[in-house]
């Protein structure tokens, strides 16, 4: 009996130290994202200021005009149910009746 109630006890124990293991992970993970996070925001700062990297402006250039087409392809992806009217050359309704 006693060694069923030791037995439980143990499990219900090792239960509650992984628990207490796997928040405490989730707490550090957490805070290091934050961290991670607000550095993004802080280091670009600092490097623009202090001016510790150089790009040249060609790279500079290409990489707008990759954003602007990365921009245009999920723009023509969402709007793919759209079509346009020959007629009045609009976009017209996708159920339309008639």
């Amino acid at each position: 009996m006693k060694t069923r109630i030791v037995k439980a006890l143990a499990g219900f124990l090792n239960l509650f130290v992984i628990l207490c293991t796997a928040l405490f992970l989730s707490k550090v993970i957490q805070s290091l994202a934050g961290l991670f996070f607000i550095l993004l925001y802080v280091v670009p700062g600092f490097d623009h200021r202090l001016h510790w990297s150089y790009v040249p402006t060609t790279l500079v250039v290409m990489a707008d005009v990759a954003v602007v087409c990365g921009m245009l392809v999920v723009l023509m992806k969402r709007n793919s149910c759209a079509r346009v009217s020959p007629a009045t050359n609009t976009i017209a309704p996708q159920f339309a009746t008639g």
